[in-house]
């Protein structure tokens, strides 16, 4: 059976969050809410989004954000994606 993960963000925390979750019998991944990052695409996203802020883009709409956004996704080293 698949399990949600959560960080240690307060709304994760949140006794309304833990009783929604629970209320929908969503199993949670156990895991110390001080662990490393379990979650190896927060540094893709991460990267991602230092590469689009160098380059100072204005976007003109939606298409354009999504346009960028796979480009930068195509341009993502291997190496870095198995680092």
């Amino acid at each position: 059976m698949a399990k949600f993960m959560q960080d240690g963000a307060s709304s994760h925390r949140s006794k309304t969050t833990k009783k929604y979750l629970l209320k929908k019998n969503i199993p949670l991944f156990d895991h110390p809410p001080n662990s490393p990052d379990l979650n190896p695409i927060e540094k893709v996203w991460g990267e991602m989004k230092r590469r689009m802020r160098e380059k100072n883009l204005i976007f003109r709409g939606f298409q354009d954000l999504v346009d960028q956004i796979q480009i930068e996704w195509d341009n993502i080293e291997e190496e870095f994606i198995n680092s």
